[in-house]
């Protein structure tokens, strides 16, 4: 991936692309936290998430949306789930 020149936008060039990545224990919180990196970006769709998640099969999962994507289809977790690994 290349970066762009200022000014070159709409030029077809391509953006680079950030690559967070996240190992959670246990976290109950994960799914906030990956929700944030996606809301508080300038540029979501440049994100790449890669998660290693380690739960139980009582606990959630990182990637497990807030509320169901049918009921919140806006939430990153729905909107973004293409651009998230999971280990």
């Amino acid at each position: 991936i290349r970066k762009v020149q200022p000014g070159a936008m709409g030029t077809g060039e391509k953006l680079e692309t950030i690559y967070v990545a996240i190992a959670s224990y246990r976290d109950w919180q994960c799914p906030h936290t990956v929700e944030s990196v996606f809301n508080r970006a300038r540029h979501p769709e440049r994100i790449r998430v890669a998660v290693v998640d380690q739960v139980d099969p009582s606990d959630a999962k990182c990637v497990d949306p807030i509320e169901p994507c049918d009921a919140n289809p806006e939430q990153a977790l729905c909107r973004y789930r293409d651009q998230i690994d999971t280990l």
